[in-house]
């Protein structure tokens, strides 16, 4: 069996949308990453194959949540498009005070 090696390339040409995604994600959070192959990370313990969506315990368990929301929600951590969204106008209030009335 071949040895993986924490000193393989977080990022290669060639990457798809969401091998990037899940680096940015991870290195956003500070979360341990590291590439175990072409297709595949280890983040926090598990690995995670964002193509697939698949998620893996490092004890080889399959985990039922899928994709990058899902291992975010494993992990107790907002997804970028969450943890940058702005609210919807109707979602905002301002106080204004009390009102005076008017003369």
């Amino acid at each position: 069996m071949k040895r993986q090696t924490r000193e393989r390339p977080l990022r290669q040409s060639g990457d798809s949308k969401k091998m990037a995604a899940a680096a940015d994600w991870a290195e956003h959070h500070g979360l341990e990453i590291y590439r175990t192959t072409d297709y595949c990370y280890q983040i926090e313990g598990y690995n995670f194959w964002p193509d697939k969506g698949t998620i893996q315990t490092e004890s080889k368990k399959r985990c039922d949540e899928r994709s990058l929301s899902g291992l975010a929600a494993i992990l107790k951590k907002p997804l970028l498009d969450e943890a940058f969204k702005m609210p919807a106008p109707d979602e905002i209030s301002f106080d204004l005070g009390p009102r005076r009335a008017s003369v």
